[in-house]
């Protein structure tokens, strides 16, 4: 018996309503009642970046994906090594600038799990993916490479055995062969560009490892400790440029974290960064760390020029794209910013930085006047546990869209997430994103008390929160509190 048109219409609907109303359930449990884990933000990661393109700028050639070698050795504590060793291959395809290498932030999330090279390649957009394992043994090393397409194939694979001092030659060997099975047609004297230069003394390569292991510090005793290790690596190896930028990173975290003198510390970042930049100019992260400290310290156009050389060594470096993004944003060149940022997030999908690509992708377009789009992004840089300022950047894009309802629900998450922490601590970069605030004095020119022109900063960021519900304290009190 035939169903009547109206009835298969009917029952069509009904079906259409039961899918909707789970895939809203679902997103519900996703994104509003289950807790922030591990797989919450991995279903984040994939709903925000779109791998599914090639990335921008490199003909459409695919990527490649290096995991963390395992550590085969007998001791679990030489897993500094295996990773030190995995991070040189991942600069040297980098730096050939050829094709686009997935970041490591990302690539290392993977490590320890047994997980298949083609699923590595759907969740990066990678055509290709790099797998290893390390095994060292006194003075001898084992390491054994194989490169996989992103449909399981496996393209070349080798294995070596040899003296401990064969580590950096053997990092040359494995970038060359990738190099020429993903871009065959390259001649000889075009391949001499991935070789990397690496340190005289291996144990000052050593030393640097290791110092490497403990980023990021959690405190000022750390900072301390690992700081030492570097300058052992130093006093083997004077000429040994990345770890002047090691020393960089230990001093800008002092400065912006565990509350040394922020002028000096940060000027000190910079004079170590600029050592490193004079024994080796062609380090994209000496001089995307460079750019970047200058940023903090205001120094705008120098720190532009810097990121800008660091592109041109290194398209590939998610880094550079990314402290490019910042600069541009205190420049006042959003659409600018919004490209790189993209492209940082696109070499570095799953990066556990996304949050902060996420605020300056939603701060650019704040200031393109797109309020919008800029609290989507800002909501999802939350979503995926942004720093304090990001609620900050939030609530004001809430509050001037008109929508104070929501800036209210936002300020009463930042409180609980906050509680307590005066504006100085919530946006412990203040004045690091200029252009923004000069926005906000525009939006704000017909209702703020009194003369919005010479207000600083904090007084209209307060004034923003305290519109939205905040009841806190612009700075912290004589205790602290």
């Amino acid at each position: 018996m035939a169903i009547p048109q109206h009835e298969e219409r009917t029952g069509a609907s009904a079906k259409t309503v039961i899918v909707v109303l789970g895939v809203v359930v679902v997103i519900t449990i996703v994104f509003v009642w289950w807790p922030a884990t591990t797989l919450r933000d991995e279903l984040l990661n994939r709903l925000l970046v779109d791998v599914s393109e090639p990335v921008p700028g490199f003909s459409g050639r695919a990527a490649i994906a290096v995991l963390a070698f395992d550590n085969l050795s007998d001791d679990p504590t030489q897993d500094y090594f295996a990773d030190g060793l995995t991070d040189g291959i991942i600069t040297g395809l980098q730096r050939q600038g050829w094709f686009p290498v997935i970041a490591r932030n990302s690539t290392f999330t993977y490590k320890g799990s047994n997980v298949d090279a083609r699923e590595v390649a759907r969740d990066l957009g990678a055509g290709y993916v790099l797998e290893g394992s390390v095994q060292r043994r006194a003075d001898s090393l084992r390491v054994s490479a194989q490169l996989i397409d992103a449909e399981g194939l496996h393209l070349w694979a080798e294995k070596y055995d040899g003296p401990l001092t064969d580590v950096f030659d053997i990092q040359n060997d494995i970038i060359a062969n990738i190099v020429e099975t993903v871009v065959p047609e390259l001649q000889n004297r075009e391949m001499a560009r991935v070789e990397l230069v690496h340190p005289d003394d291996l144990q000052a390569w050593d030393y640097l490892l290791k110092a490497e292991a403990r980023n990021p510090v959690d405190s000022l005793e750390e900072t301390r400790q690992v700081e030492d290790m570097v300058w052992k690596a130093l006093d083997l190896d004077p000429r040994f440029g990345v770890a002047y930028i090691s020393l960089a990173r230990i001093y800008s975290a002092r400065a912006s974290r565990f509350g040394a003198p922020f002028d000096e510390t940060t000027a000190q970042a910079i004079d170590y960064a600029r050592r490193a930049k004079q024994i080796d100019p062609f380090d994209v992260s000496i001089c995307s760390c460079l750019g970047t400290y200058l940023t903090v310290a205001g120094r705008i156009e120098e720190a532009l020029l810097e990121h800008e050389i660091a592109l041109d060594l290194n398209p590939s470096s998610a880094q550079a794209h990314g402290g490019y993004a910042w600069t541009l944003i205190a420049a006042g060149r959003p659409e600018k910013a919004l490209k790189h940022a993209r492209v940082a997030m696109r070499l570095s999908p799953r990066d556990p930085d996304l949050p902060d690509m996420k605020a300056i992708e939603g701060i650019g377009l704040m200031m393109l006047d797109d309020l919008d789009g800029a609290i989507r992004s800002f909501r999802h840089a939350t979503g995926l546990g942004a720093p304090s300022e990001v609620h900050v950047y939030l609530i004001a894009a809430e509050h001037v869209s008109g929508n104070a309802d929501a800036a209210g629900k936002s300020v009463e998450r930042m409180t609980r997430e906050y509680p307590g922490a005066p504006l100085t601590q919530l946006l412990p970069r203040f004045g690091y994103e200029r252009s923004l605030t000069t926005l906000l004095r525009d939006h704000l020119r017909n209702d703020f008390p009194g003369d919005i022109d010479s207000a600083n900063e904090l007084e209209v960021f307060g004034y923003l929160l305290r519109q939205a519900g905040w009841d806190g304290a612009l700075e912290a009190g004589p205790s602290g509190g």
